[in-house]
């Protein structure tokens, strides 16, 4: 009989860990021999393992690399073991990852703006720690953004101008990009009309 004991839901923050005891009772002898997961963010360590006449006790580590994107996790790490008959066992991992950065609004509604018009309104970026803004970019050609200051705060204003090109319905990315290497998005809607005549 396997048991593992420790919750496997990982922390919020992205340097993560979580300790794991796995008890394996009938045999001595029991071994894990390999530790799988299509997640390449897991790193998984085993520090020491114990062993009486009836059971033996491994203490896992089960880290988030600090390269894991930001969101949520689903996933689970397999346990190989010598014995035939519970050869695989699996070990559920879930959490949320946060970005060392947010932008305010997530989604930001320009409205509606007649061709050849523009609109002006503002970004928030939030950071746990102070950060510089490097650059802002978009795709689109029709957006523009005034050079936030060089100074290193933890929240910062960006205003972003948009003029209206052909009419239709307007969906861009617009990306911050920080000294800190993590990148603040969201995406700018409109609906550009036709100018009066």
């Amino acid at each position: 009989m396997c048991s593992i004991r420790g919750r496997s839901t990982l922390g919020k923050s992205i340097n993560s860990e979580k300790k794991v005891k796995i008890s394996y009772a009938g045999r001595n002898d029991w071994r894990i021999v390999d530790v799988r997961s299509g997640n390449e963010h897991f790193e998984v360590e085993i520090k020491n393992e114990e062993r009486d006449e009836e059971r033996v006790t491994y203490h896992m580590v089960v880290r988030l690399a600090p390269d894991a994107p930001a969101g949520y996790i689903d996933d689970s790490i397999t346990l190989v073991s010598d014995d035939a008959r519970l050869n695989l066992i699996p070990l559920a991992v879930q959490g949320r990852v946060l970005s060392p950065l947010s932008v305010s609004p997530a989604s930001l509604f320009l409205g509606v703006v007649e061709s050849g018009k523009t609109v002006s309104k503002q970004l928030v970026v939030r950071g746990k720690r102070p950060f510089k803004v490097v650059g802002v970019k978009c795709e689109d050609d029709c957006f523009s953004f005034k050079n936030p200051s060089d100074e290193k705060k933890t929240l910062h204003f960006i205003p972003v101008t948009f003029t209206a090109g052909d009419s239709g319905k307007v969906s861009e990315k617009i990306q911050v990009e920080t000294d800190l290497g993590a990148v603040a998005a969201c995406v700018a809607t409109a609906t550009v009309r036709a100018a009066a005549q």
